[in-house]
């Protein structure tokens, strides 16, 4: 009898169990889905605030448009420094204010993220987020963050998308978006909409597979991820096999040699590049994020990549709720020139010829030189404007005796060299240039000395849960081979040269202080203020700092 009574109770307290649990769950989801509905509300009466800059774009059409009419032509001339907030990083800067309930969010280089009264530039208070040794392109910069929910977000260059306290700049949790050892690094701004928190990745450079993806603004949970290099189940990246742009304009392609190497090259696609480091737009009417696509991988040399290399070099849109594609633009199939559509898209309503209801319409001003307009809604394109900068051999195949083009801010005169490649340290520490009038490669260095930037902190006090930023030492995979011993900075990665970020000159340092030590005469102390005797380091005495001065 006992037997007989036990199995309807446990029956009876897993039904009661499951009944609580998915109460909880349903509560918790409830509870998520009011926080977002109010993140939301908030969202948008910053929007329309005049005083308020809420988003990367301003709003979510990335407009960049500021209602403000308090100055004008008749008084600009009369403007005079209010304020000024020295951030003691020594590194370009790339990002967009955020200013939400009179607090201006900054982010700066190598991942710190100050609040300041915007009225009097006040520190309210500085997060600078702890960094691995991170492998990115072209400077240690960020664009910018997402203000939605109380909460700060932003992405960091090791690849990870961090979430902080409004109010006082304490971490409140790490998601990891792609794995930098491997090149994914993320340095776009990201963009809040829906209870979403939306960001792309960087890495084209180093062999990634882009992606844009979607996390829960409260949790940090994935919802959706968007491959902007699509998979053969996906329907592949090789395309149309295009002869020409979308508006005819010859590409001078070897269609013939990229079909018959097709076949050696069936897997291109998995480090095919397509990073997306610009700020998407969003139109809540049509549930759809819009977003340009960068460069495929390897930028200048396409032999290894037939195909019209989908979908870089294009705008895409996906939707909001379940990250699908909806539509894509490629300006430039099977890109060799690195002409990519990596400024903002934009959102605007677009007259109608005949009088009708207006268009819905985005932009994009391409590296090409043109502005590309398309239905939105549909994708299909509009129109192409005039070239807006001097255009000539647009489109010219490298030769070995070099060509002359002349596109996208170039002048006539000046001379693009050949180069199928660009060096891994030209590519991590700087963009080689072509210098006007001799056409040689400048190649620039722009090197991280991130202690500057600890240091600056350090002096001005950290904020509420803030982690300090390591000095980058040695990692595991310093493993440099013969020809890389020459080049500082480098370390092998997947078979290839790849940069670290080190301090510079660290082996020319480490041999003047070996040095040094040898001329030293035995006893005599060192250091400004400091003396080191068999090791440790102890106080002067203020008649041993008289005697050595």
């Amino acid at each position: 009898m006992r037997v007989r009574l036990t199995v309807p109770l446990l029956a009876l307290l897993t039904a009661l169990y499951g009944c609580t649990a998915g109460a909880g769950e349903s509560r918790a989801r409830h509870e998520r889905s009011a926080s977002s509905a109010s993140a939301e509300q908030d969202l948008r009466k910053a929007m329309a605030d005049s005083a308020s800059w809420p988003s990367y774009g301003r709003d979510q059409s990335n407009q960049r448009y500021s209602p403000l009419s308090q100055i004008g032509s008749g008084n600009v001339a009369r403007l005079r420094l209010a304020w000024k907030y020295h951030t003691g990083i020594p590194h370009a800067f790339e990002a967009s204010p955020v200013v939400v309930d009179g607090v201006m969010y900054v982010a700066t280089p190598l991942n710190h993220v100050v609040a300041l009264d915007a009225a009097t530039g006040k520190k309210l208070w500085e997060h600078a987020e702890s960094l691995s040794t991170t492998v990115h392109c072209c400077g240690p910069v960020n664009r910018g963050v997402a203000v939605y929910g109380g909460r700060v977000y932003e992405g960091t260059l090791d690849g990870r998308l961090v979430a902080l306290d409004a109010r006082t700049g304490r971490r409140l949790w790490v998601v990891r978006v792609g794995d930098n050892e491997r090149g994914y690094a993320v340095d776009g701004a990201p963009v809040a909409a829906d209870g979403k928190i939306i960001v792309g990745i960087s890495g084209a450079e180093y062999g990634i597979r882009g992606f844009v993806t979607a996390y829960d603004a409260a949790t940090g949970a994935q919802i959706w991820r968007f491959y902007t290099i699509p998979s053969p189940e996906e329907g592949g990246w090789w395309g149309k096999w295009a002869a020409t742009d979308p508006f005819g304009t010859p590409l001078n392609r070897d269609l013939a040699r990229e079909h018959a190497d097709s076949g050696a090259y069936p897997d291109t696609w998995r480090t095919g590049g397509g990073s997306v480091w610009q700020a998407p737009a969003v139109d809540r009417e049509l549930g759809m994020i819009y977003f340009g696509v960068g460069n495929a991988s390897p930028d200048l040399d396409g032999s290894v990549r037939p195909g019209d290399n989908l979908y870089t070099a294009s705008v895409v849109a996906v939707d909001l709720g379940t990250g699908k594609l909806k539509w894509y633009f490629q300006e430039l199939p099977h890109d060799t020139w690195d002409l990519d559509a990596v400024s903002p898209v934009v959102l605007f309503d677009l007259p109608s010829a005949n009088g009708g209801a207006p268009v819905h319409a985005v932009a994009q001003a391409g590296k090409t030189g043109w502005v590309y307009i398309l239905d939105r809604t549909t994708g299909k394109p509009i129109r192409r404007s005039d070239a807006f900068v001097p255009q000539d051999n647009i489109f010219a195949r490298p030769t070995a005796d070099g060509f002359r083009m002349v596109c996208a801010g170039l002048q006539p005169g000046d001379r693009v060299p050949v180069r199928a490649r660009p060096a891994p340290a030209d590519a991590l520490q700087g963009e080689a240039r072509a210098a006007p009038a001799t056409g040689l490669l400048a190649g620039r260095r722009v090197l991280r000395q991130r202690g500057a930037a600890v240091r600056a902190v350090q002096r001005g006090g950290h904020g509420h849960g803030q982690d300090r930023v390591a000095e980058q030492g040695e990692g595991p995979d310093d493993r440099r081979g013969p020809r890389d011993r020459r080049r500082p900075g480098l370390h092998r990665h997947q078979g290839q040269a790849v940069p670290r970020l080190r301090r510079p000159d660290r082996k020319a340092a480490l041999a003047l202080r070996r040095r040094r030590r040898r001329q030293r005469p035995a006893g005599e102390l060192r250091g400004a203020g400091t003396a080191v005797r068999r090791g440790r380091r102890r106080r002067q005495l203020p008649d041993q700092r008289a005697a050595r001065r």
